[in-house]
């Protein structure tokens, strides 16, 4: 689990569980990049699994990357 904060936040939500906490994603920027370390394959990208942002389109959330 990655945390990316917009950068108007001005902080960090606190987790329970373990989290990755990345810079903050500039609010103007269309794109935002980092590199992920380790050895295991992505085979899903999720923004917002816990669901708790108002957002009107949940189902272009998810990308699943073949193997």
């Amino acid at each position: 689990m990655y945390y990316i904060p917009n950068d108007l936040m001005f902080g960090y939500k606190k987790f329970d569980a373990k989290v990755n906490y990345m810079e903050p994603w500039n609010w103007a920027s269309s794109q935002y990049e980092f590199k992920i370390e380790g050895l295991k394959k992505i085979i899903k990208i999720e923004i917002d699994p816990s669901k708790r942002l108002a957002d009107f389109n949940q189902a272009d959330n998810i990308i699943e990357i073949p193997q």
